[in-house]
Formats: structure tokens, sequence, C-alpha cells
């Protein structure tokens, strides 16, 4: 079994990423990433479905399977869930359409909540494994050959309700430094079409920096959030930066 870490587990027990890949390792462009913008989060990486419940207890928050692991998992499905009931299970899949055989067994799954494209570009790799890690679904179209059988992308499973945080400074340290952007253009009054063009993002990456906002703030919207980030001081340079 191989087994690697970015950083020491113990100090983000519930925050764990784990890739169970067939020998491959995750991409540095990936790793970097997620360090930069998920600071909080932890990587892991081994090649068994079979080490999962007895190596990473109480430790994961999220798992991505390469697809030749899918059966593997699906046999597991119990174990894994009872040692770690709380994360979310995904499939990595590369530019080609998933095959017959992979969709039919997303679409009988007992465990798999989403589908990472791992070729798509890193702003949009990010926010979606942060929505992912807060218990959001994920299927992309494009990888997808039957698309009325899942969720598109901006139809997502909403994360556990959280309590809501009150207005201050530190509020908004729950947020990446392009999670700040988001908002405080938000919080301007401009449009998501607005927000991409100035960011050079897609509209869909913005409404995902959206989701996780609203999801880490606690608000039930734009509009809340956008309040939340003037009630707390979010126009200055050191929340910005």
């Amino acid at each position: 079994m191989r087994t690697t870490f970015s950083r020491n587990l113990q100090t983000n027990r519930e925050r764990t990423i784990l890739f169970v890949t067939c020998g491959e390792d995750i991409p540095d462009r990936l790793r970097y990433a997620i360090e930069r913008e998920l600071p909080w989060a932890t990587i892991a990486v081994c090649d068994s479905v079979a080490a999962i419940a007895p190596s990473y207890r109480d430790m994961l928050a999220l798992v991505v399977l390469a697809p030749q692991h899918l059966s593997d998992i699906e046999r597991r499905a119990g174990e894994v869930l009872r040692f770690h009931p709380l994360a979310l299970v995904a499939v990595m899949a590369g530019v080609h359409p998933l095959d017959a055989e992979t969709i039919r067994q997303l679409q009988t799954s007992k465990i798999i909540r989403g589908v990472l494209p791992m070729q798509a570009k890193l702003d949009q790799l990010t926010p979606i494994i942060a929505l992912m890690m807060r218990g959001g679904d994920y299927y992309p179209r494009h990888l997808v050959q039957d698309e009325q059988t899942f969720p598109s992308p901006a139809e997502v499973t909403p994360a556990p309700p959280r309590p809501s945080i009150k207005p201050g400074p530190d509020c908004l340290s729950y947020l990446t430094k392009r999670e700040r952007q988001v908002l405080a253009m938000v919080s301007r009054g401009l449009q998501n079409k607005s927000i991409a063009s100035d960011l050079n993002l897609s509209e869909h990456t913005v409404k995902i920096h959206l989701h996780n906002i609203i999801t880490k703030l606690g608000t039930h919207n734009r509009t809340e959030a956008a309040a939340v980030y003037r009630d707390s001081g979010g126009g200055s340079s050191m929340l910005l930066s």
C-alpha cells in the first residue's frame, strides 16, 4: 500500500481529502491549488480501498476514487460509511465521457455522490472540491452521457445547515481569497456575468464560489452574504488580501 501526506494529519483530522488511485500521483498543480485555496484541507493518497477504513479513522471529509475502484468501494460501502459517516465519496474522471458501465455503477451506487473532473481548470476544481467537502453533489454534464440521470452542475445537494456567523472581521476568515473577491463584488451589486468577466472566470465557477460563500457564512442567499460582508468591514484591504 502506498500512502503519502502533504501535511500533518493530526492538525486537520476532519478536513482530509483522500485520493484512491491506481498508482498515479496527484498532479502537483492540483496539490498546490488546494493548499493555496483550501488551507484547512490536507491531502492523502493511497492505492487501495481496503486501506480507507482502518488507516484513516475519523479523518476523512472527501474520498476521490479512480473509476477502477468503483466495484470495490461498493463492496466495502458499509465499512467505509461506518468509519467515515461524514465523508462524501466521488469518482475522478478525465477528459473523455465515462463509459457505459461506469455510468451504470454511478446510477445504482450506494455511496458515490459526485464526479470530480480532473482535467478542469484549477479555478473550477478547487471550488468543486470545497463544495463536495461541505456535502454538495457534483456531476458535470460533459462527463456523463445520460443527462437525465444526474443533476446538472448547478443542482447541488446543500450542505447541512450551519449556525449563522456573527458579523465581525473573523467571520470572513472562513473564506478563501477568491471567495472574498467574489463576495466583495456581490456587495457592490455586480451580477454573476460581470463578476465572471472581471475575474476571468466562467459564470458556473462564480456560482460555485457563491454556493460555498453562502454555506460558510450560514446565510440563505447572496443578499444576506453581502450584508454580512459589509457589516464585517469587508471593504478593508486587510480582509481582501
